[in-house]
């Protein structure tokens, strides 16, 4: 797949094989036998959220957010990947909530109102936007002193004798932004297991099956859901991944929700 960059709605990302390989072959990539070095930022989104709307939060991390809410720190990582893309009713329902209401109270009203008078997506769009603004000064910045990476969205692979450069340089620009976060230490933040992933996957399968079929908007959300649940199982480390027997009924489940939504739609 040839590199593409998006538009607004995804802030400028750029979309290729690569960034859509799953994480643990990405992991097995090495040069003249030797593996590659990832980095990437700790809870970005989070952290930009906090910048874009007046937060008062700082360093915020997944563990941090489940030790306060009492949530497996499994489920805080994957409810982080959409919860403040959703309408605003969806993140009323989400684990997440009240950790943000009670925590960054003047953030969440920014957001509710950012998400009233320019629709729910305005805040996915900002987020993006500046994600990609930092990661492109990056690049810029490491390009300067000849040492070139590999791009996935908010991580970056480089060769090993320069990984403390690219570490380095990505801490100084993300706080140059105002953005209060800093690249992952090894071992601080648990990957996603495959039992967690599957737990979440037929949780997720009921909650979609029991939608009723009058609220479209919400059939649409299931859609995206879907969609960041692919995207979650995709990163997963366990090579076994592909063993997961969800993810051939959440296929057939998307395709009959889009089939149905486009004949009720056209009618």
């Amino acid at each position: 797949m040839i590199p593409s960059a998006g538009d607004e709605k995804s802030g400028g990302r750029v979309v290729d094989s690569f960034t859509l390989m799953p994480s643990w072959i990405r992991k097995e990539i090495s040069i003249n036998g030797t593996k590659l070095k990832e980095a990437d930022y700790t809870a970005l989104h989070p952290n930009i959220a906090v910048k874009l709307y007046a937060g008062k939060e700082s360093y915020i991390t997944h563990q941090k957010v489940a030790e306060n809410a009492s949530i497996d720190v499994a489920d805080v990582k994957i409810e982080h990947l959409s919860f403040f893309n959703k309408h605003w009713n969806g993140m009323l329902t989400s684990p997440l909530f009240n950790y943000y209401a009670n925590n960054e109270t003047e953030m969440m009203e920014n957001i509710f109102k950012d998400k009233q008078q320019n629709g729910y997506k305005i805040t996915s769009r900002k987020l993006f936007k500046a994600e990609v603004d930092v990661m492109t000064t990056v690049i810029e910045k490491l390009n300067g002193v000849g040492i070139y990476v590999l791009y996935v969205y908010d991580a970056l692979i480089c060769k090993p004798e320069d990984e403390s450069i690219v570490i380095e340089i990505m801490d100084k620009v993300i706080l140059d932004f105002g953005i209060k976060t800093e690249v992952k230490k090894e071992a601080v933040e648990p990957e996603i297991d495959l039992v967690a992933a599957q737990a979440f996957a037929d949780a997720f399968l009921n909650k979609i099956k029991t939608r009723t079929e009058e609220k479209i908007q919400e059939e649409i959300d299931s859609v995206n859901d879907i969609d960041n649940l692919f995207e979650v199982l995709k990163q997963s480390p366990m090579k076994e991944i592909h063993k997961l027997s969800i993810y051939d009924d959440i296929k057939d489940l998307k395709i009959k929700t889009l089939e149905a939504l486009n004949i009720r739609i056209a009618s």
